[in-house]
Parts: structure tokens; C-alpha cells; sequence
């Protein structure tokens, strides 16, 4: 009896605080729920699909490319970037050509149809976003891009010795997971908002993607 009051009195307590880490991680869920949101209004409104639209942007910024290399870049199962570049050569707006460095890979690239459609796309959904982030003048969006970056790395260092997916309470071990059409979309969101941007993770040579 005596040992339980004494594992009860050094058991931490909780005591709420402003800055706390429980409350900074509750402030950023709600804020990347309410973007996401956004984001996700601002592209159905283009009349195109999440992972179609994600497939022409890439190409449109890095020109030709192998479906696996898409899907790895969008973050997507190979099935599901494939089923996009079907949709999207159905529709003409991309072909797929042999390489002319290597006759046995085969490319996706951009038609001119394409182009006509993802560049006035691309141009609304940056119109869209930028109505939601005008609340921040140009000083508090560098600083808060700073700030996210600095915390994302370092969080996702911290998550890489993380081997379960305690999502709704599961430990289910993170190589048995398998993606939902929701993870899909999160991911697809996150690849788009990056824009390829690159940053220097302190004590590594090469550069991380956040």
C-alpha cells in the first residue's frame, strides 16, 4: 500500500501551459486541418482530380518524366500514379514517348493541352492559398517558414526511431501500414505546398526535403 501512494506522488502532473509542447502540437493539427481543407476546396474547384493534379504540376516544373519517378516525387503508390497518367493521356493532356537516352524507359511529358490546363490551374490554387496566408504579412510568413521548418526536421528526425503507427490509439508496426486514400491525399498536399524546396539538415551534407 505504502509503495503505491509513493509511485502515485512521483507520477508527473500535468499543468497546462501556453507555450508547452502539448499546446504548440494542438495549434499546428488545427491550423493544418484548416489548410488542408482549403487546399483541398481550391483544387476540387479546378475540375480536377487531387493526384491528377499533382501529376501535371510536376511535369510542368520538371518536365519528362518516368511514372516511378512521378510516384516516388508525389508520394503515391505506383498503382494510383498510374491509374493518374492513364486518366490524364485518355483525356490528352499528357503522352507517354520513349527515352531517347534509354530505349527501354518510357517517359510522361506534358501535350500542349496539358499545359493549357495546368498552368491557369496552378495559377488559382497559388490565388486560392494566397487568400488564406494574407492574414501574415511578409515579415510573420518567413519567420513561421523558418520556425515550421526548424520544428519539421527535427520532428522528423525524432519520428525516424518511431517504429509503430500510434495513429487512433494503434501500435500497429509502421511497415505493415498500408496507405488510404486519405494518407494519400495528405501527402500529395504536402509534395504540392513544398514547391521542391530544399533544406540544409544541421550536421548532414545532403538536403532534406521537409
Amino acid at each position: 500500500m505504502g509503495n503505491r501512494k509513493k509511485a502515485a506522488a512521483a507520477a508527473p502532473v500535468y499543468e497546462y501551459d501556453p507555450g508547452g509542447g502539448l499546446r504548440v502540437w494542438l495549434i499546428l493539427f488545427r491550423a493544418a486541418q484548416a489548410m488542408e481543407k482549403n487546399a483541398l476546396a481550391s483544387i476540387a474547384g479546378l475540375k480536377l482530380g487531387l493526384s491528377d493534379f499533382a501529376v501535371l504540376e510536376m511535369l510542368l516544373h520538371r518536365g519528362p518524366l518516368p511514372v516511378n519517378v512521378i510516384g516516388q516525387k508525389i508520394l503515391l503508390a505506383s498503382a494510383s500514379i498510374t491509374a493518374a497518367v492513364d486518366r490524364l493521356e485518355k483525356k490528352k493532356l499528357v503522352r507517354r514517348r520513349r527515352s531517347q537516352s534509354d530505349g527501354r524507359s518510357r517517359l510522361v511529358e506534358l501535350t500542349a493541352a496539358g499545359r493549357k490546363v495546368v498552368e491557369p490551374a496552378l495559377a488559382q490554387h497559388a490565388a486560392d492559398m494566397e487568400e488564406i496566408v494574407k492574414v501574415l504579412g511578409p515579415r510573420e510568413r518567413k519567420e513561421l517558414v523558418r520556425l515550421l521548418k526548424k520544428l519539421g526536421l527535427w520532428a522528423a528526425a525524432k519520428a525516424e526511431s518511431v517504429p509503430y503507427d500510434v495513429s487512433a490509439g494503434k501500435t500497429t508496426p509502421l511497415a505493415a501500414v498500408q496507405p488510404d486514400g486519405a494518407a494519400d491525399a495528405a501527402r500529395v498536399l504536402q509534395v504540392l505546398a513544398g514547391a521542391g524546396a530544399q533544406i540544409a539538415v544541421p550536421g548532414r551534407e545532403k538536403l532534406k526535403k521537409l
